[in-house]
């Protein structure tokens, strides 16, 4: 059966069947971005189980993104632990690939503090509750784009396999895409071509962190379900988009997964 069959990256790398353990997010981390001992063991179970690779729960790349008591990717301080990551994730012989996310508006205060949330435009999240963000400066924004980067070389150097960006679900990456989200009025936001401008910059700096024999994929939510959200013909102009940057996979997830079409 195919499903059992291998299959070859454009990397080069290959993985041994067609099942791979998708990231699932754990909120047991310690306080400063490094995994605990029983979220290695819990990993290390989930990986010796025959899947071909095994992708890690999110992994914060900058401090003010966090929207959970998540892994981190910021330092080298961060590096001991993401190497015991990599270690439990390839305990069995699969491929470890770790996932690398920003949580712009959808941060949580009390854990980033209550002043420091910012994205791509001052608009609040529709999630109940929400709290109006800073939009960010030209500065930040490509400060950002360089935390990526830096994140898949903390994976690189920690054995990882490759890098997942997380643009999917509402983060920050989704955000700067979305025409809902992103009002800016520079080279960040307005048209489809500048709002793609900062999910494709990310890509890019990952990929060029990772070199050309690593995987590099990409998360993304097809459409958005809310009024002004963007179209399924939008995220497919994207992701035609990233397959020129050179990534090796998209990975599609909906936030909802009971949505099978845009409202």
């Amino acid at each position: 059966m195919v499903v059992w069959s291998p299959l070859r990256f454009k990397c080069g790398l290959e993985i041994a069947n067609r099942f791979v353990i998708a990231p699932l997010t754990t909120n047991s981390s310690h306080e400063d971005g490094t995994a605990t001992d029983g979220e290695l063991a819990f990993v290390r179970r989930r990986a010796a189980t025959g899947f071909a690779a095994t992708i890690s729960s999110a992994a914060y790349v900058e401090e003010d993104g966090r929207s959970w008591r998540s892994i981190g990717a910021t330092h080298d301080g961060h590096l001991p632990r993401l190497r015991a990551l990599a270690e439990a994730m390839r305990a069995a012989g699969g491929l470890a690939i770790l996932q690398v996310y920003d949580g712009g508006r959808i941060a949580i205060p009390e854990i980033i503090g209550d002043n420091r949330m910012r994205a791509a435009s001052a608009i609040p999240s529709l999630r109940p509750g929400s709290k109006t963000p800073r939009a960010m400066t030209g500065d930040e924004v490509e400060g950002l784009v360089a935390s990526f980067g830096r994140a898949a070389t903390l994976a690189r150097q920690a054995g990882f396999d490759g890098v997942e960006i997380h643009g999917a679900n509402h983060y920050a990456v989704h955000q700067f895409f979305s025409p809902r989200a992103n009002q800016r009025t520079d080279r960040w936001g307005g048209s489809l071509a500048k709002r793609m401008n900062f999910p494709i910059a990310v890509a890019r700096a990952v990929r060029d962190a990772l070199g050309p024999r690593l995987i590099a994929g990409f998360r993304v939510t097809p459409f958005e379900a809310e009024q002004e959200g963007y179209k399924l013909d939008d995220a497919k102009v994207l992701c035609d988009k990233l397959a020129d940057v050179g990534l090796d996979y998209i990975s599609i997830s909906l936030d909802n997964y009971r949505l099978s079409r845009p409202m």
